[in-house]
């Protein structure tokens, strides 16, 4: 989070348990079913809080993570992969056009150990 932010204009989602990754030891369809319910919460809480906030849309935007595991660090290279099916929620909700790097700038994503779980803050970033 920026210090100064607006938090109005701050959506922050917070999922107990991980989305499926490259690495995790899945069948193709159990790994796809997992990711679509991770998408489809993540898009139904985006499109809640756009209403919340007459239809907001950002036009570039922060996107940051925390990351909480009991096991090992999830290497820093692989963190942004568990960003990926909640960001295509917010994108599907409306809130931003697109997740290119014209629409979406990369925060900062780090570990912690506890509980398995993700928080995602997608703020709105200057254009």
């Amino acid at each position: 989070m920026i210090k100064g932010a607006d938090m109005s204009r701050t959506l922050t989602l917070t999922f107990y348990g991980l989305p499926p990754v490259a690495n995790d030891r899945l069948g193709w369809r159990a790994k796809a079913e997992r990711i679509k319910t991770y998408r489809e919460s993540a898009r139904l809480r985006a499109q809640s809080w756009r209403n919340e906030h007459g239809g907001a849309t950002f036009a570039r935007c922060r996107v940051s993570a925390q990351i909480s595991t009991q096991g090992r660090p999830i290497d820093p290279t692989n963190r942004p992969e568990y960003v990926k099916p909640l960001l295509d929620g917010v994108v599907a909700a409306g809130l931003i056009a697109d997740d290119s790097e014209t629409y979406v700038e990369m925060g900062t994503f780090t570990h912690t150990r506890g509980p398995r779980g993700i928080t995602m803050v997608v703020e709105e970033a200057a254009v």
